[in-house]
């Protein structure tokens, strides 16, 4: 989980305690991380449309109280993680995070940019814009590389 309103909330916390459940937030400066979890919301929202639509009703709560949702998704592979979420560990969570880093760490050295190289620029979005162009419309030439 994140660390969202939603996520520390006194009622939250209570029902955590009373399903014993011990909650796991993610660093924030983890980005990695974030992604992961936004990308597990995504999953689950689409599951449960999925379910809505099957149904065709609006019920949700017998896939949350037959655990299908849950078990579905924590003994599934996940490419992200490179396994089921089932078997984490504090471990292997460590040793994921360092694999990603070096991963991003060489995709971003196999860029080989030039200066007098075009490129577009990454555009930055609002925390929950999904949808529209990622990069800018208009191509800049590198004119200086620095690091």
């Amino acid at each position: 989980m994140d660390g969202g309103s939603e996520f520390i909330s006194k009622e939250f916390e209570e029902f955590l305690n009373e399903n014993n459940i011990t909650p796991r937030y993610t660093n924030t400066g983890e980005k990695n991380n974030t992604a992961i979890v936004e990308r597990m919301n995504r999953t689950i929202r689409d599951k449960i449309q999925t379910h809505f639509n099957l149904t065709e009703t609006l019920k949700y709560y017998d896939i949350i109280e037959n655990h299908e949702l849950e078990n579905t998704i924590n003994n599934t592979y996940n490419r992200s993680i490179d396994e089921a979420p089932i078997s984490l560990t504090n471990e292997n969570i460590e040793n994921n995070n360092k694999i990603l880093r070096k991963s991003n760490t060489e995709k971003f050295k196999k860029l080989n940019l030039n200066i007098g190289d075009n490129v577009r620029i990454r555009l930055k979005r609002d925390k929950f814009q999904k949808a529209g162009n990622r990069y800018s419309k208009s191509v800049h030439t590198i004119t200086d590389i620095y690091g």
